[in-house]
């Protein structure tokens, strides 16, 4: 009769014992340091910012546009463009930087005739370079 050692399978070859730690999970597929420096560098900002309001070193109107849905717009944006989603990253940068621009000159610009129109050449423009550049 063989007696097998807790090391060894029933073959005779020496396997490590189990551990009882876990090993933690991948990190996931769009997983970029540079995305979380980013994102802790946006919240850093912010909250900067946000003193400088409550001491009244930035004025009300400077933290209105700072504090806007167009800067969240180009804050995600920018974003998107640390975890290499080019595409994406460029075309709510783009939007969000128009509307915001818009909103402080109090110039309007129409959705449906220009806005609409040069997001769509861009987003083609975009993808046809993007395509020519993988066939090199």
């Amino acid at each position: 009769m063989k007696i097998i050692d807790e090391h060894q399978t029933n073959e005779g070859v020496n396997t490590p014992p189990k551990s009882s730690i876990p090993t933690p999970p991948p990190p996931p597929k769009n997983y970029t340091k540079e995305g979380n420096i980013y994102l802790g560098a946006v919240l850093a900002l912010v909250g900067i910012l946000w003193l400088g309001y409550n001491f009244h070193v930035i004025s009300g109107l400077a933290v209105d546009i700072i504090f806007s849905v167009w800067m969240l717009l180009i804050a995600v944006g920018g974003y998107l463009l640390t975890l290499r989603k080019t595409t994406a990253g460029l075309i709510v940068v783009f939007i969000g930087g128009l509307m915001l621009l818009t909103d402080t000159l109090n110039f309007y610009i129409s959705f449906h005739r220009i806005i609409l129109p040069v997001v769509l050449v861009a987003v083609g423009a975009i993808i046809v370079f993007s395509q020519t550049k993988k066939k090199k």
